[in-house]
């Protein structure tokens, strides 16, 4: 009988082969080659089960960080329709530019616009500017730069609103580098 791994001539009644050791008989030898290949499907399977995990894992990552760029972007948006806690509307300011009057709505007349910087504003020029709010849509009704102290952390300005409607003043410094913001309704 030959064997089959080896091809050496064994005795016809042997168990085994002489050179290599194998298992002659077919059956034994049928089930050990049947049992060689459910193995390897094993290790193939484990290899694909190993992917999925990553994958899923991967995938709630990058879940994450989309929903996390949404949210940012959507917290800045609601903060340019809000006042920053650096703009304030009132009627007026006294001589240490305290406001008085806080609000976000006015009758037609005279604003005051106060703008206050956590440190020194490190400029000497701000650059004020007013948008009527239409809807979703904003058009510039003025624009204005002012003298500022360097050294100041509080300006007011006044606004003389003559139309009813929502609008928007904006502060920037060095160009367009946004110190402040604030919505104001007059009626």
């Amino acid at each position: 009988m030959k064997c089959p791994k080896c091809n050496f001539e064994n005795v016809e009644d042997a168990n085994f082969c002489k050179e290599c050791g194998n298992l002659l008989r077919d059956g034994t030898n049928q089930q050990i080659v049947n049992q060689e290949k459910s193995y390897k499907s094993d290790v193939n399977t484990k290899k694909k089960g190993c992917l999925k995990p990553f994958l899923i894992g991967a995938g709630i990552i990058f879940t994450l960080f989309i929903l996390i760029g949404i949210f940012s972007r959507g917290s800045n948006n609601e903060s340019v329709s809000k006042n920053d806690k650096s703009v304030t509307f009132c009627t007026s300011v006294d001589k240490d530019l305290k406001p008085t009057g806080e609000s976000d709505n006015f009758t037609k007349g005279n604003v005051t616009v106060r703008l206050t910087s956590s440190g020194k504003f490190n400029t000497d020029k701000v650059k004020v500017t007013l948008y009527k709010i239409d809807g979703k849509s904003e058009s510039i009704i003025d624009s204005s730069e002012e003298q500022v102290n360097p050294d100041w952390s509080v300006v007011a300005f006044p606004i003389n609103f003559t139309e009813s409607g929502s609008y928007r003043v904006d502060f920037t410094k060095d160009g367009n580098s946004k110190i402040g913001s604030g919505t104001v309704n007059i009626k």
